[in-house]
């Protein structure tokens, strides 16, 4: 497992590669949790100087802070349109109510429809399509407590709801909620056993 050190020269080296920086930007320290300072989302972190100089403990920030990683910093094929000051947004990954690793759009809630905007909305249902294909992970987008899970097609309200997300056609998925974890593992390991028969050929 990496370590916390290994995760921030990771961030580094992709930074050096992208050319890109903060700036101006502390949007995470706004909408971003930070347990080890017990601030809760969608607030100012007490130690953020706001596009004066950012963080004012920087070089003592918690671990959270540290393994945090802006993907228009790190991923050169994000556009700079993605710059969070400008999109009211950041895109990062992190883990979906069943414990599995999405890619999540945390949305300024001053600003929630920024999502649903062009060139954004597009660009997300061709990105859910293309994670969708390759079997990779989900694509969230976050506004606040609500919480919408992007298909190719659609976006789909998820909010306090465990979910999967099924092929019923040729780029084609749809998603089916749940209301607890039970019932939506119950309902994952239904539908693996009967891909299982369908592909051994077992009636």
């Amino acid at each position: 497992m990496s370590t916390g050190q290994d995760i921030e020269a990771a961030i580094t080296a992709k930074t050096a590669i992208t050319g890109r920086s903060c700036g101006a930007c502390s949007l995470c320290c706004k909408l971003l949790p930070i347990r080890e300072l017990e601030k809760p989302e969608n607030q100012w972190c007490v130690h953020c100087r706001p596009g004066n100089g950012g963080c004012g403990i920087y070089a003592e920030r918690p671990a959270s802070c540290r393994g945090f990683a802006c993907d228009w910093l790190v991923n050169p094929h994000l556009g700079d349109e993605w710059v969070p000051t400008r999109a009211k947004m950041f895109v990062h990954y992190n883990y979906d109510p069943l414990g599995n690793m999405g890619l999540y759009v945390v949305v300024d809630p001053a600003r929630p429809d920024s999502w649903r905007r062009e060139p954004y909305f597009s660009q997300l249902k061709g990105r859910a399509l293309h994670q969708l294909r390759t079997g990779k992970m989900r694509l969230y987008v976050t506004v606040g407590r609500q919480s919408f899970l992007i298909l190719p097609d659609a976006a789909v309200e998820t909010t306090d709801k465990f979910h999967l997300v099924v092929p019923v056609g040729p780029d084609r998925w749809e998603a089916r909620c749940f209301a607890t974890r039970e019932e939506a593992m119950a309902a994952s390991a239904r539908l693996k056993a009967s891909r299982m028969a369908a592909f051994s050929g077992t009636p």
